[in-house]
């Protein structure tokens, strides 16, 4: 287990609580991003652009296809 703390400074109390150690522990490092990102209103972030996002959406979407992998409606 490893303590988990997503917070922004001098914007209140950061959330604070255990989880089981997994292969997605940089994950966090994305959770701070977006609540500095909340925090000073803005809707994206300088370091992973939405456009980023979509793209790399757009490619897991192409090779699913190629897998024959598809999401109901």
């Amino acid at each position: 287990m490893r303590t988990v703390r997503i917070g922004v400074v001098g914007a209140g109390t950061p959330l604070t609580y255990l989880e089981p150690r997994s292969a997605h522990d940089a994950l966090h490092f994305e959770a701070a991003d977006v609540a500095r990102c909340v925090a000073a209103g803005r809707l994206q972030s300088a370091h992973r652009p939405l456009d980023d996002s979509v793209t790399t959406l757009r490619a897991m979407d192409g090779i699913r296809g190629l897998c024959g992998i598809s999401f109901p409606s």
